[in-house]
């Protein structure tokens, strides 16, 4: 039992890295694809844009499903579909081709995303979940600095292609894995989907993101996209089995966590975003180098993650949660004042490391507190909502981060507004999880 419970965790963790790793891989490599299918930057943004808006539109509905259906059933679809459109991904020869596949890849991940959590849940209890979730919330982080190092590498050694061809023999294998060692529990109550709460969350999420990558009518679509948001909620007050029960923000807990994720990923996907274009403009570095440039972070964040679960049985979730975010909060500071003459070491090297050790002690406490006293069957609902908030708060972030510093012509100047836009984001990240998590563990 113990040794199946070892091998769950196992294939959870690494279906995990691989959505996170593919989200992150494109940074490094994204000069490459640029050249190599002709593409104009506003369809380049779509490379990435594509993955994200079906992996965080459809967040909400792959919870719901993973609460309704064995979830055994839907974590192996969710493999078969990213599996399958990743080998598309390595393969497209057009711009249109490796846009679409990317879309239907989201698709896979926003299925594997919600439903690996869940059985999370399902297989452990205790103290042993506690762990489980913990090493789970530090993969995320781990999956996109290692995605940076890995996109590098294969764009200056080999081809971007890699990056995506690699997951398709690894899916084959977790999901021979998960037919032979995972079971899960079927629901015994009526199945009922919530078809046009999908429907509303899925287009309302698209007009947001439409609007901040549209070159027109952004205001247009930002509108309708808070419109459709809104009715989303309403919705969701009403029914008995919505695909997002409100009933998930009524502990403080949660909630805090909730709005803690959604900012503190504003600012770390800034940071992946314009710290590698940094690196190759202003230090001149090769898109290899960059992918090493990012080695210190990767290493501080594995190291961390492999002592989280006995720092956090030592000292708590919520203490681990405050020195991370306290830890991410010093470095970007640090990278605020990034100057020519400190060279990559000092300006970017040092303050990675305190980045990396802070990514690794806040996402995982995040994601605990994320899913904490959540009943069974909203366990997917819980877990759905966790991923969406991480995918929806980097690329809302992002945007906004764009914003503000898109039109800087210097690149030292715009990457210095840059991360000071993004350590706000930390700031109100830190302040949310010590009023909502902090003060509500105390009052318990």
């Amino acid at each position: 039992m113990k040794k199946n419970k070892q091998i769950i965790l196992a294939t959870v963790l690494i279906s995990y890295f691989l959505i996170i790793l593919s989200n992150s891989v494109i940074f490094t490599g994204i000069v490459d694809i640029q050249h190599e299918l002709s593409l104009s930057t506003k369809t380049l943004s779509w490379v990435s844009n594509s993955y994200s808006l079906t992996f965080g539109g459809l967040l909400l509905l792959s919870g719901r499903l993973s609460d309704i259906f064995p979830k055994k059933i839907v974590f192996s679809v969710g493999i078969i579909i990213f599996g399958i459109t990743s080998l598309l991904v390595g393969i497209a020869n057009t711009g249109t081709l490796l846009i679409l596949a990317r879309a239907v890849q989201g698709i896979g991940a926003s299925i594997i995303a919600p439903t690996s959590l869940a059985l999370l849940l399902d297989t452990f209890d205790g103290m042993e979940r506690t762990k489980a979730i913990a090493l789970y919330g530090a993969t995320a982080g781990i999956g996109s600095s290692v995605g940076l190092v890995l996109g590098g590498l294969f764009a200056s050694l080999w081809t971007w292609r890699i990056g995506f061809l690699i997951n398709f023999p690894l899916a084959a294998v977790l999901l021979v894995i998960v037919f032979k060692y995972v079971t899960s529990k079927t629901s015994k109550q009526a199945i009922s989907i919530d078809y046009w709460g999908s429907i509303l969350s899925i287009l309302a999420v698209a007009s947001l993101l439409y609007a901040m990558t549209a070159d027109n009518n952004q205001i247009i679509f930002l509108i309708i996209g808070a419109l459709l948001l809104a009715v989303f909620v309403i919705l969701e007050s009403k029914l008995k089995k919505p695909i997002m029960p409100l009933s998930l923000f009524k502990d403080f807990e949660r909630t805090g966590a909730f709005i803690a994720r959604f900012f503190y990923m504003a600012a770390m996907m800034s940071f992946w975003f314009y710290t590698p274009q940094l690196m190759q403009g202003d230090l001149h570095f090769a898109p290899l180098w960059v992918g090493f440039g990012f080695f210190p972070m990767t290493m501080v964040m594995y190291i961390v993650a492999l002592k989280l679960p006995e720092m956090t049985q030592k000292i708590g979730n919520a203490r681990i949660l405050h020195i991370g975010m306290l830890l991410t909060l010093i470095g970007m500071i640090i990278v605020c004042f990034f100057q020519n003459s400190f060279g990559y070491w000092w300006g970017i090297g040092a303050p990675m490391l305190l980045i990396g050790a802070g990514q690794s002690m806040t996402i995982s406490p995040l994601t605990v507190s994320g899913v904490i006293r959540t009943r069974g069957e909203e366990s997917g609902a819980a877990s759905g909502l966790v991923n969406a908030v991480h995918q929806i708060g980097g690329a809302v972030g992002l945007a906004f981060v764009a914003l503000v510093a898109g039109n800087i012509n210097n690149q030292v100047m715009r990457y210095q507004v840059s991360m000071i836009t993004a350590t706000i984001f930390v700031i109100i990240a830190l302040i949310s999880s010590f009023f909502l998590i902090h003060s509500n563990r105390m009052r318990r």
